[in-house]
């Protein structure tokens, strides 16, 4: 009983974190609504910091751009809800002269992000950018003690 017990919670651990690496809703509805579908997860974890959301793409983009943003959108809302004692976040998604943004807006206290970038301290900024240039993007990031600005861009 104990061996079946192992490997039932072994499985659905396995099955979490394909979820997690690619999660099922990207594959069956596309970006905006995975995004959409993830805000629902998100305000159960941080039900004080709501979230405006607005997308324009069209039904379908290429696999890697929409799972490279929906990464980074995540990595931005989850840094925001943990380090910037924000009270409102505001994403955006759309797309325009060949290019897919996403827009990522908190009104915390802000940081500074290039010494975030030197001192190596923050993994899930530096696989923001990483994510980004390897599909020919960019991110840029703008901060102050009025709140945070996350520009995601990537080629279609």
């Amino acid at each position: 009983v104990e061996l079946r017990q192992v490997a039932t919670e072994t499985l659905e651990n396995v099955r979490l974190l394909s979820r997690q690496l690619r999660p099922s809703a990207l594959d069956d509805l596309g970006l905006a609504a995975a995004v959409e579908r993830y805000l629902g997860e998100f305000s159960k974890l941080y039900p004080a910091l709501p979230v405006d959301f607005h997308a324009d793409l069209p039904n379908r983009l290429p696999s890697t751009v929409e799972t490279s943003l929906y990464r980074i959108v995540q990595e931005a809302m989850t840094n925001a809800a943990r380090h910037s004692d924000a009270t409102a976040l505001s994403v955006l998604l759309t797309q325009r002269n060949g290019q897919v943004q996403a827009i990522v807006e908190d009104n915390g206290h802000g940081f500074d992000p290039e010494g975030a970038a030197r001192s190596g301290s923050s993994v899930g900024i530096h696989g923001m950018f990483e994510r980004a240039d390897l599909l020919g993007g960019q991110v840029q990031i703008e901060s102050s003690e009025e709140g945070t600005t996350i520009y995601a861009e990537i080629p279609i």
